[in-house]
């Protein structure tokens, strides 16, 4: 049985360091817990397990997040500027990349002030989603400051051996260009843009997901990759084709809301049915595959419980 404990909350998620809000916004776990026990059982079940059917248990993870949204409202809060539930089945490639700021975000904290010279959020008392994205801004431009570059792409290797473009990291010039692009895009859905901190007065630093090609790829892979260990591998195997597809999976979001609980539920479901042991989701898991590179991603501490005793790769 997967329970919530295989969902804790993000970080991101933790806008409040109130604790009612705080257990308000960590009971979507359990959202997330019923949904990993229930909708896979007609595609795990099957006598052979194929790409296809995973990725069809994909397609039906997206409409049941849209569904949530759409009955519910955002259990979680959400990161954006409206609840619209239509974004929850809009596809990045439709709508165009999804722009991630990282670092210091004034409306993080709680209780931010506006300032009007800096056309930004400022002060406000941390809360654990103001932290955690200034931790992965710093590392995202310590890497570009290491790499010497203002975008960088991530290299990634599939399990055949070919080579696609991951998501970038950007900085200086072009993520100032893609903050003001932000703001157009908003303004375009008919959104109050007067009081929205995109950074692009400051020095901003933004994650740009991959093209559509090169999702498209890594998501076939990441599927082909689980479809193949159920089929041939041995504990080790699969512990090592579920860690693959995790990458693989959150460098290839599918919808412009939703994917992250998406792919966090099936790789529930799926490392459970795979390994017989429900995984714990790293809580920053996201942010990890998003700014680390594929070789830091790879392994992650949550995955403990998954490793034979002693082992501690």
């Amino acid at each position: 049985m997967i329970t919530a404990a295989s969902f804790p909350t993000p970080h991101l998620a933790l806008r409040s360091n109130d604790p009612a809000q705080t257990a308000a916004v960590s009971e979507f776990a359990e959202h997330q817990a019923h949904a990993a026990n229930t909708i896979p059982r007609r595609y795990l079940r099957l006598n052979t397990v194929t790409a296809r059917t995973l990725g069809d248990l994909l397609d039906e993870l997206h409409a049941w997040r849209w569904r949530l949204a759409k009955g519910h409202g955002d259990p979680r809060g959400g990161h954006g500027v409206d609840g619209d539930a239509a974004r929850f089945m809009t596809t990045i490639s439709s709508a165009g990349a999804n722009y991630d700021r990282l670092g210091a975000i004034g409306r993080m904290p709680v209780n931010p002030r506006w300032d009007e010279a800096s056309h930004s959020y400022v002060d406000g008392e941390p809360t654990p989603a103001s932290r955690i994205m200034e931790h992965y801004g710093a590392i995202a431009r310590a890497r570009l400051q290491a790499a010497g570059v203002d975008e960088l792409h991530t290299e990634v290797r599939l399990p055949d051996g070919r080579r696609v473009v991951g998501n970038s990291l950007v900085r200086g010039e072009r993520a100032r260009e893609l903050a003001a692009e932000l703001i157009e895009r908003l303004r375009s859905r008919g959104l109050d843009t007067s009081r929205f901190d995109t950074g692009q007065d400051s020095d901003p630093v933004y994650a740009i997901t991959a093209d559509h090609a090169d999702r498209d790829t890594m998501r076939e892979a990441a599927l082909q990759t689980l479809a193949d260990a159920a089929a041939t591998g041995g504990h080790a195997d699969r512990l090592a084709a579920w860690r693959t597809s995790r990458f693989l999976l959150f460098q290839a979001p599918h919808m412009k809301k939703g994917s992250d609980a998406v792919t966090r539920v099936f790789l529930v479901a799926v490392g459970a049915w795979l390994l017989d042991t429900a995984p714990v989701m790293q809580q920053d898991a996201d942010l990890r595959c998003m700014t680390l590179g594929q070789v830091d991603a790879h392994t992650m501490p949550a995955d403990a419980n998954l490793l034979p005793q002693n082992d501690t790769r």
